[in-house]
This record gives structure tokens, sequence and C-alpha cells, in this order.
């Protein structure tokens, strides 16, 4: 049977879900609308092997998911209700393959995804060079996504029935997409750095007022603030997971700037020779704003 189910952090795609070899069952969204590890973090957080695929936890008999303990309370809530949703699920012998949904073909195409990008209702000129900005491709989807709201922060897997902790676990405040990307403490600490860095007279605390900013820019100088900007984005996004999913705490706000320039190094062979002494100069003055604003 083919079930075809969205896959990833919303991005436009389809996922046809075959012998399920290719799909990781916690990570991948392919049953429902977000990935079971969000949807059941009970379960999730005390799995033996969240990195197996479908497959690997399918057999004639049924289901064969590990756990490292018996279950609680809330993880038998959880589990029975995962049991539920699994029970109509059936493999085949065909390989997992993936279509994108903007496209009759099912093939990824930057086109389709041009087509698709509007910010507020109203396709701007100014968020297509977000598709020229030498930075890894998923990278750009995620940035994409997060401009227009649609990443899953807590506030919005909550609209998803998620039953999960809608409080952010930073300061315990509504985690929206604007909180969590500008204006949460260790957000806010990493755009007051960019602040420094472009010489910004206010740090934005919207995706708004970030689109005020680039709206001012020439194209040239918009890829440059691209570029660096997304480095700061992933890197808020990844520490935030981290938290919420692996239970790594930030020790030091400093580590998240930190985290930034790291990015840009891995990137910097993305770059354009023409641009690349201009974003070094950019990652200079983003550290010597690091060590300004204590010990890291």
């Amino acid at each position: 049977m083919e079930n075809k189910q969205r896959r990833g952090n919303d991005v436009e795609n389809l996922y046809d879900l075959g012998d399920g070899s290719g799909t990781r069952f916690w990570d991948d969204v392919w049953l429902g609308d977000t990935p079971l590890k969000i949807k059941f973090p009970y379960i999730y957080s005390i799995v033996a092997d969240p990195g197996k695929t479908v497959s690997q936890l399918w057999s004639s008999d049924g289901w064969r998911i590990d756990l490292r303990r018996s279950l609680g309370a809330e993880e038998l809530v959880e589990w029975e209700q995962l049991l539920a949703d699994l029970a109509n699920v059936h493999l085949s012998t065909d390989r997992d393959r993936m279509r994108w949904k903007l496209t009759k073909s099912g093939q990824f195409t930057t086109k389709s995804l041009y087509r698709e990008m509007t910010f507020g209702g109203i396709r701007d000129i100014k968020m297509q060079e977000l598709w020229k900005t030498p930075v890894p491709l998923k990278i750009k989807i995620f940035v994409w996504l997060m401009l227009k709201g649609r990443i899953q922060a807590a506030h919005r897997l909550k609209k998803m029935k998620w039953n999960g902790d809608p409080l952010c676990k930073f300061c315990g405040a509504e985690e929206d997409v604007d909180h969590l990307m500008f204006k949460c403490a260790p957000a806010r600490f990493l755009w007051c750095c960019f602040r420094d860095v472009f010489h910004w007279d206010h740090v934005p605390s919207s995706r708004r007022e970030f689109m005020n900013i680039l709206m001012t820019m020439g194209d040239d100088r918009a890829i440059i603030f691209l570029h660096v900007i997304s480095a700061g984005i992933w890197a808020i996004w990844l520490v935030r997971n981290d938290w919420v999913f692996n239970n790594k705490l930030l020790s030091n706000i400093c580590h998240l700037p930190h985290k930034a320039v790291s990015f840009l190094i891995q990137w910097r062979g993305l770059l354009p020779e023409k641009l690349k002494v201009e974003v070094d100069g950019l990652k200079d003055s983003l550290l010597a704003s690091i060590r300004a604003s204590g010990p890291n």
C-alpha cells in the first residue's frame, strides 16, 4: 500500500512510503504532519535506538520498538496512541520515494520554489535574493520557511494537536517563531552581535523588522547579509533543538554566535572569490563583538 505523506519541516514535498528502508521512523515526517519524535516526545525520550528506519522497526509480527525502561503513565497514553496511528501502515517491496509537490513531474526545481515564495501574501523580490545566497540548499529552505512563520516552533505545533510543552525551553514564554528567532534572550544576544557587525541602529525583534532591514539593501549587499544571517538563524534552530530533544543546555550564551561563526567557516567554499574578503571581514567583526560581550 502506498502512503503519501508530507516530509520535512513543512517543505513542499510528498513522500511515497514503500519498503520503509529510506525513511527514519522518528525523525522524518511520514505519518501525519510532524515527526513522530515531536508528536510522541515521552516515548521518544526512552527509545533504545532513535536512529532506526521504518523498515528496521517493522516485522511480519508487527512493530518492534525497543524501549530503555518500562512505561510510565504519560508514556503509556502516548504508546497506545502511537500503536493506533501505526495500525494502518503497510509496507511494500518498492523503494521509498520523495516527490516535490510544486511540480507535476514531482521533481524539484528552483523555479517552482520561486513561484511559491511569498511574504505576507505578496511576492517579495528581495526574498528571491535568498536563493542566490551561497549557503546549502537546506539552509535556504529553512530560512525561507522561518520568514513565512512555518517552522515547527511550539506555538505552531500546538495548533497541530502536539501534546508537548508550548513554552520556550529557554525562558518559559510562549514559543512562536518571532519569539524563538528574535525575542528570546539567546537569540537577542546573537542579534545584538549582528547589530554591531552591520552597524544597525536597533535590533530586529520580528520577521517583519528583519524584512524591513533587508529591503533597504542592494542586491549584492543583500546576498552577503543573508549569507551571514543564515548562519545565525541556523545556529539558533540547532541550539534550540539540542535542548528540546537532547536535553543539551546552552552553557554559555557566547556559544551561540560562535556556532554561527563555525557555519560561516564551513560555507566559505561556497562563496565566489569576490565576496570572500568581505564576508571574512564580517566574520572577524562578529568574533570581535563576541569577545567584547563577555567570557567565551
